[in-house]
């Protein structure tokens, strides 16, 4: 009786044993394959994300960046393009050969007194008084106002005169007048019909 007491007591233990090796395999296998899918899922979720990463990377590198400037660009070439008449029109002014800005060059009165000794030859033009508009330190300046006012009918000559630490200077004049009255109406009339007289005054023809 004692006998089979044992070998039931025996058997249970061993069965005991055995489910518990059987339960800790299990688990141990369960870990195992649980370990496996959850780095395959991670790297599955890492490849993704660097996937997607790549894509964002690619489409910002595909936006097309130069339409934020081109409004600027397009403000500056209307802008140079506003200029430009600006300009041109400046350089038309220019080549006009307006004498108001040059008469300065040359310290003179409407007395007719003279600042500079004459080194060109006297003018073919009679007369004591002569209409003076003008005096400038180029030469190509004043001979086209020159030219100008001989193609618009008007008895213009140029004048070279040496000034003391200027050098020479050549004076745009035009006709010759026995009486400073007849040369004051002229320069009225001249500055009044004529654009490119901005400034005249009377002088004597020497």
């Amino acid at each position: 009786m004692d006998r089979e007491k044992n070998r039931i007591n025996r058997n249970t233990v061993f069965l005991f044993f055995g489910f518990f090796i059987l339960f800790m395999l299990s688990f141990s296998l369960g870990v195992i394959v649980g370990k496996g899918l959850s780095r395959q899922e991670f790297k599955t979720a890492k490849e993704a994300s660097r996937e997607g990463y790549r894509e964002e990377v690619v489409e910002i590198v595909k936006t097309p960046a130069p339409e934020i400037f081109s409004p600027l660009k397009e403000e500056e070439e209307v802008s140079l393009k506003e200029e430009k008449p600006e300009e041109e029109a400046q350089e038309s002014v220019d080549t006009a050969l307006s004498p108001d800005t040059t008469p300065s060059l040359v310290s003179e009165s409407d007395s007719g007194e003279k600042t500079g000794e004459r080194v060109s030859t006297a003018s073919s033009f009679d007369g004591r008084y002569t209409v003076q508009i003008g005096a400038f330190k180029s030469r190509e300046q004043a001979q086209k106002l020159v030219d100008v006012l001989k193609e618009k009918g008007h008895p213009a000559f140029l004048k070279q005169v040496y000034i003391p630490d200027m050098g020479s200077v050549y004076r745009v004049r035009v006709g010759g007048f026995k009486t400073r009255e007849e040369a004051k109406t002229y320069s009225d009339n001249l500055k009044r019909k004529e654009s490119v007289v901005k400034s005249a005054f009377v002088t004597l023809n020497d």
